[in-house]
């Protein structure tokens, strides 16, 4: 998958990129990205990913690259051998409004009665979810 939504967002056509073989892609994906300054964001993983494997060059502060990733779990962090981890607490439910209310803007908060409702359902989904 993330092989996938790499050469996505580099460009290489969807049905082309289907057909080819995990190595293939591999070779595809380290050859363009070497020659590139980059951050990788990965959202939400629940286990170790292998760069090397999908064709990430290492990121070294020689190439001027990065990788980011957010999990929830210590133990994808420790087999990640994270440089500098960072612990993000929730946002009070106050908090998130206010951050919502400020990226959404005023016109589109007014445009639509269900607006609020439906964000305080899915705040409340949301913090139920990470309740562990």
């Amino acid at each position: 998958m993330i092989q996938d939504a790499i050469a996505e967002k580099l460009g290489f056509l969807k049905e082309d990129w289907k057909q080819k073989e995990k190595s293939q892609k591999f070779t595809d994906l380290y050859a363009r990205m070497k020659t590139m300054k980059f951050v990788l964001l990965l959202d939400d993983i629940w286990k170790e990913v292998d760069l090397k494997e999908i064709g990430v060059p290492f990121p070294a502060r020689e190439n001027g690259c990065k990788v980011v990733f957010t999990t929830r779990s210590r133990e994808v962090c420790g087999q990640m051998r994270v440089d500098d981890p960072m612990e993000v607490k929730c946002l009070e439910s106050n908090e998130a409004w206010d951050l919502f209310r400020s990226n959404v803007g005023k016109i589109t908060l007014e445009s639509h009665p269900d607006i609020l409702e439906l964000f305080k359902s899915y705040l409340f989904e949301s913090l139920r979810r990470n309740q562990y």
